[in-house]
């Protein structure tokens, strides 16, 4: 199953010693909602880049999305998302894995492995300069919009990866405490 992992299976909701580190992982996912929204939004004012093109180039993230929302079923909000994902197009995923504790491992490989695969093999970087040069040269923009749209895709493409690796960051510090807590079931 997803929630697969290294180490004892961590299964039901999160201990109150961990709440701090879902909390930090709630705000996480809600950036990267916000954030995808943003890159759609920025990309169908952009047309180089275009709504089609972010979508598919944000796979990794929708994914990762659904492991978030998973494993923070039990939060308030994001429990409502996840109900309707359960109910509905991912119900298998919900009778394999169950969703809480037992995603935190996937969500914290996910989010560790899609920043550094976008900074060696996706060009990230290379992006980023691109894009800043094209900024500071407003003679090259096609239309008038055009620098507010890039300025806002870049702050959400940097809100994602800030995300990313703060949900890897804190997954595996809540992972190593529930490992040492001997967190494995409800």
């Amino acid at each position: 199953p997803l929630g697969g992992g290294m180490g004892p299976p961590l299964m039901g909701p999160p201990p109150m010693e961990l709440e701090r580190h879902f909390r930090v992982m709630k705000y996480c996912v809600w950036t990267m909602i916000v954030s995808l929204t943003a890159q759609i939004v920025a990309g169908t004012m952009i047309p180089e880049i275009g709504p089609g093109k972010v979508i598919l180039n944000s796979l990794n993230l929708l994914f990762i999305l659904l492991v978030g929302i998973f494993l923070l079923r039990d939060d308030p909000q994001l429990g409502q998302i996840y109900q309707f994902l359960a109910r509905t197009c991912c119900q298998m995923c919900d009778q394999n894995c169950g969703g809480g504790m037992n995603c935190l491992m996937s969500f914290t490989f996910v989010c560790g492995f899609t920043v550094i695969w976008d900074l060696i093999f996706n060009g990230i970087i290379q992006f980023f300069i691109a894009s800043f040069r094209i900024l500071f040269n407003p003679n090259d923009w096609p239309t008038s919009i055009y620098g507010f749209a890039m300025v806002m895709f870049m702050l959400a493409k940097i809100a994602t990866y800030l995300a990313e690796v703060v949900g890897a960051v804190y997954g595996f510090q809540a992972y190593r405490q529930a490992r040492d807590f001997g967190v494995t079931s409800q």
